[in-house]
């Protein structure tokens, strides 16, 4: 794998929302600027009239400011056309430009001023709304008839409060059959140290049509209202310590915060030891992601001392990696996240006949169940008081969507998957020699040759073959169920920046299964390439010294606790952010990736989804996107691993059985990426005389749970972890029994038990819950 890179120097194009625009003569209108491209830093982009007729002026907008974070949020720029006694409709080029950027023309018509109307106008469905600090607001859009044709809509910042922003929607398009349909535009209110309540203005364009404006005011969060916390201690369902304290504030979540409880200290373990213990001693931080850490650490050695591996090797890995991302993802939407959703004690109401009839209406292939057994089975655990796995949850809610016979027949594929797991399972300890933890992966390659026979390859293709069959015919109809129930669900605990780092290897040919990438502020369709030297570990709301940002190359790790203080330091987690942002890794990440990059792998499985369920793409930002994207990637993981295994199986029978390559042990600094089933792993490692005298991990749970960090743009600032940010406006029906907490927490899958902490300021009451 590369080394870190510099910067990007290309020229950054910059983009408009329309190429011409006509302006009422008399009048004024708008259309919207931002960069193709994150820029390298802080830019002006500059509009000027290059030519043309002077009647056109410019309004506002001459000078817009665009920094890395917020490079892709349009920006409004006003004409206006005077009012003159010709009958000529004069025109004005009119250009965009600054400094390391690609330069831009739009042209001003100046029309007539009795010129007949648009055939269409943009309708919003409020021009004011209130945006509470660290929190989001919507505001709908469409068309008012029938374009006739494709119309982009654009919503941009044209002045007011920085703060506040686009976090999704800044760009919609209208056709025939789209175009009554409103599409929800969200804006977000970074929580800053002023006790001022903000206003800015967004100006909503299209080609043709009235510029729409909307006032969006941001209400402190020290502005008068009552706050509420809530306590829940502990949560399972995951893995590890964690501890989230909550605020709540008018029946929504205001702020959250995210601290690790736990120090473990494995890279200061590592310190002095042969770099080849390195993958045995990182694979033990944990039982759940059993081999991700070993390959990641393996890789980063590899990349240390410039080894390559044998394509058969690359292979097996893949297969290796892909049986844990079908048995983690299987886990944990029904071990780990699915109760949040499925309320076990109505499905002792269900009717059994009902029941059946549902399963063969959503999946008819399914494998039958005698769910009346399944239902005498829960009752004989209600009567004897052993409810096992079902006690201790929030059953009753009033949030539980779910039917009884819908409730049951998730219920018995829960149960079906504690049997279906183990399969998945077995697939790793064909390849890796046993399961947890896989062992057959080193440097150079792996050791399993006796493993790759004719028999026990045709064994692990029964296996993969039984879990996907469980994906298509259980795990998917049961999640468009869920989706079905819970539609506003789209519309909760969604983050809109993403990363991943890429996965799976592709043999011979090169290049990555799961493409890298990022996404910032929502624009699925507009992937970045990912800068390795961007990422750096911030530490001034850590327990570790100093308050310095690092790449993990030149990262520290100094323990130094000093007391949960939310307002200070809080957490043993590190703050992990790519130029500066925070960024939200794992399943929803890669898709939106893969689908926004347009690899036929993705787009098939998405858009069939999308179709199924009648969703749209921006839906998927959202708790229940999330949720969807786990079984969506284990679709195209299990398609991805049927190919690999005939790659494997060819190249055996064709005499090619090599699957180890040796090396020599030399001083470097490497690092090794991964794509875990939770997110974006990285090792990085200093190798010194064949010891190693460095070793950085920054796990997929750091980059999704992490604490606050300073604002790089506002050192008065600090920029929210991703759950941390996503729990805000997550409604809360009950402080005592906050289960729409619980599923922004599980749809991330924390690889951390965790204590969840909610203070209800309305009633000046803390709630101490205790969650299974």
């Amino acid at each position: 794998m590369p080394k870190p890179t510099k910067d990007n120097t290309d020229p950054v194009a910059i983009e408009t929302s329309e190429s011409a625009i006509s302006v009422p003569q008399g009048g004024q209108a708008t259309f919207n600027v931002r960069l193709a491209a994150r820029p390298s830093s802080t830019v002006a982009v500059n509009v000027i009239r290059a030519g043309g007729d002077t009647d056109i002026t410019i309004v506002s907008g001459e000078s817009l400011i665009f920094n890395k974070a917020r490079f892709n949020q349009w920006k409004t720029v006003t004409l206006a056309a005077a009012q003159d006694a010709d009958t000529v409709d004069g025109t004005a080029t009119f250009r965009l430009y600054g400094e390391g950027l690609q330069s831009a023309e739009i042209v001003a018509t100046e029309v007539d001023d009795d010129q007949a109307a648009p055939a269409y106008q943009i309708v919003t469905d409020r021009d004011a709304l209130t945006v509470n600090e660290g929190a989001t607001a919507v505001f709908n859009v469409k068309l008012s008839a029938d374009p006739g044709q494709i119309v982009p809509v654009t919503v941009g910042h044209q002045s007011g409060d920085t703060d506040i922003t686009v976090a999704s929607g800044n760009t919609y398009y209208f056709d025939s059959s789209s175009w009554n349909v409103g599409q929800p535009v969200t804006l977000a209110a970074a929580e800053d140290d002023d006790t001022a309540n903000g206003q800015a203005v967004f100006a909503v364009s299209a080609p043709a049509a009235e510029t729409v404006y909307v006032t969006a005011t941001e209400q402190d969060a020290g502005g008068g209202s009552t706050t509420n916390r809530v306590v829940i201690d502990p949560v399972s369902r995951i893995e590890g310590h964690l501890r989230v304290e909550v605020e709540v504030s008018g029946g929504t979540v205001s702020k959250a915060w995210s601290s690790a409880t736990l120090f473990r200290g494995i890279e200061k373990i590592l310190a002095g030891r042969d770099p080849r213990d390195a993958p045995l001693i990182t694979q033990r931080l944990c039982g759940v992601c059993t081999y991700v850490h070993q390959l990641c650490s393996v890789r980063a050695i590899e990349n240390a001392i410039g080894t390559l591996v044998p394509d058969n090797a690359c292979l097996v890995r893949n297969l290796t990696l892909g049986a844990q991302f079908m048995h983690d993802h299987i886990v944990h939407f029904y071990h780990l996240h699915g109760l949040d959703w499925v309320d076990i004690t109505s499905a002792l109401s269900a009717n059994a006949g009902a029941t059946e009839a549902l399963a063969h209406s959503v999946s008819p292939d399914a494998d039958p169940i005698d769910f009346a057994a399944v239902k005498s089975r829960l009752q004989g655990m209600v009567d004897t008081g052993n409810l096992g796995p079902f006690a201790n949850a929030y059953w009753g809610h009033s949030d539980y969507k779910l039917s009884p016979e819908e409730n049951l027949l998730v219920t018995a594929h829960y149960l079906s998957a504690l049997d279906l797991q183990i399969v998945a399972a077995r697939m790793m300890a064909i390849l890796g020699g046993k399961n947890p933890h896989p062992q057959s992966t080193i440097v150079g390659g792996v050791t399993c040759g006796g493993e790759l026979s004719p028999d026990r390859l045709a064994t692990f293709r029964t296996y993969l073959e039984q879990t996907r069959r469980f994906v298509d015919t259980v795990y998917m109809p049961d999640l468009k169920v869920v989706a079905a129930r819970y539609p506003e669900w789209v519309d909760i605990g969604g983050f809109t920046n993403f990363l991943a780092c890429g996965e799976f290897p592709q043999v011979p040919d090169g290049g990555l299964f799961m493409p890298a990438g990022v996404i910032l502020n929502g624009d699925i369709l507009n992937v970045q390439p990912l800068n390795e030297a961007a990422i750096t570990e911030h530490v001034a709301r850590s327990w570790y010294s100093g308050t310095s940002d690092l790449h993990p190359l030149n990262g520290e790790t100094n323990p130094a606790f000093t007391g949960l203080d939310v307002n200070d330091r809080y957490s043993w987690f590190k703050a992990p952010r790519y130029d500066g942002a925070a960024m939200e890794v794992g399943p929803l990440a890669r898709v939106l990736i893969g689908y926004g990059l347009g690899k036929p792998e993705f787009v098939t499985v998405v858009q069939n989804f999308l179709l199924d369920t009648g969703l749209s793409e921006a839906d998927l930002i959202s708790t229940l996107g999330r949720t969807a994207a786990r079984a969506l990637e284990t679709v195209i993981v299990g398609n991805g691993m049927v190919s690999w295994l005939d790659q494997l199986e060819n190249n055996l029978q064709s005499g090619d059985k090599a699957i180890y390559w040796d090396y020599a042990m030399i001083s470097d600094s490497g690092r090794g990426f991964l794509e875990a089933p939770r997110g974006a792993l990285g090792h990085w490692i200093d190798i010194d005389n064949s010891t190693t005298s460095r070793y950085q991990m920054v796990v997929p749970t750091t980059w999704n749970l992490g604490p606050r960090s300073v604002d790089s743009v506002d050192a008065s600032k600090s920029i929210p972890g991703p759950m941390e940010q996503a729990l805000v406006g997550v409604p809360v029906a009950d402080p005592a029994n906050p289960v729409e907490i619980l599923r922004v927490i599980h749809s991330f899958d924390p690889c951390i038990a965790c204590g969840v902490h909610v203070i209800d300021v309305d009633q000046d009451k803390t709630y101490d819950v205790k969650v299974i």
